[in-house]
């Protein structure tokens, strides 16, 4: 199972990576980031790490659960499938998706209280998680070979709280964690920002470079 996953892993970063609207949205985010804290470098730094390393999760996300750019609606319009595709699985035992699932939502259950404060108390991280997993399986509405399940909320939202936590464990352990922290208040907006970004970029711009 370890091996099947790091090949799943594998698949998608490489055609994450190389996808117009993640490296679009990145260096959109990182001009401004760049025009505001110029000032600062070690600050700068920082913005970079936290940029890439959230857009890239972001974008990884979009990729995994097919959610459905401009260019696949239109498709969709030409060969009169319909744009609305209400296919709903309701709770189900636990089987080998879910335990992906989980696994699927900790890296951001672990970034959020890394790189913003805010999402140091857990409740705002859980909530987040929670939050962008419902809109991830209502995009899958509008997806012609997908179907939304509930469980895949509950299962992406554990994984956020299991992020979090590991977060918490590893920082209490190694206070050089702390160093990574962008944004030292209690605003919660930036990596809301960043994901708009990034999902609308997905939208409009969805084809990879044809770098191979």
């Amino acid at each position: 199972m370890l091996q099947s996953l790091m090949n799943v892993v594998e698949e998608l970063l490489t055609k994450t990576l190389f996808k117009k609207s993640l490296l679009i949205a990145i260096l959109v985010i990182f001009v401004y980031v760049f025009w505001k804290k110029r000032k600062d470098p070690i600050l700068l730094l920082k913005y970079f790490i936290s940029t890439i390393s959230w857009c890239v999760f972001i974008s990884t996300s979009l990729v995994l659960v097919g959610f459905p750019p401009l260019s696949e609606l239109k498709r969709y319009l030409k060969i009169e499938a319909g744009l609305f595709h209400p296919d709903i699985s309701l709770l189900h035992g636990i089987i080998k998706d879910d335990i992906l699932n989980i696994i699927f939502f900790v890296p951001l259950g672990f970034l959020l209280p890394l790189f913003w404060q805010g999402y140091r108390d857990l409740k705002k991280s859980v909530l987040f998680s929670f939050c962008f997993s419902f809109f991830l399986e209502i995009s899958q509405l509008f997806n012609l070979y997908r179907w939304s399940e509930v469980n895949d909320i509950i299962m992406n939202t554990l994984g956020g709280l299991i992020g979090w936590y590991c977060f918490s464990w590893l920082n209490k352990k190694a206070k050089i964690i702390d160093n990574f922290l962008v944004v030292k208040n209690e605003k919660l907006s930036e990596p809301i920002i960043l994901t708009l970004v990034c999902v609308v970029f997905e939208f409009l711009l969805d084809a990879p470079f044809p770098l191979f």
